[in-house]
C-alpha cells in the first residue's frame, strides 16, 4: 500500500514535470492582450452628463455665500 501511494505520488511529479500545462503560451497572451486594447479602442467613450442640476447649484451657491461670511 505504501508502495502504491509512492508510485502514485512519482507518477503525479513526472506527469506535472511533462510540460503539461494549462497556461496560455507567451504569443497566447500577447495575441489576447492585442485583442483586448484593439476591442477598447474600438469602442465609442461613455457619455457622462456633466449637468448639475438646479437643487445642486442652489446648495453650492448656499455653500459659497456661507463661505465668504467666515
Amino acid at each position: 500500500m505504501k508502495d502504491l501511494a509512492i508510485l502514485l505520488a512519482f507518477l503525479a511529479v513526472a506527469f506535472l514535470a511533462a510540460g503539461c500545462s494549462t497556461t496560455p503560451s507567451k504569443l497566447e497572451r500577447i495575441e489576447a492582450n492585442e485583442a483586448a486594447i484593439n476591442a477598447l479602442q474600438n469602442t465609442p467613450a461613455p457619455v457622462v452628463d456633466t449637468s448639475c442640476p438646479a437643487q445642486c447649484t442652489e446648495k453650492i451657491d448656499r455653500a459659497f455665500e456661507k463661505s465668504q461670511y467666515k
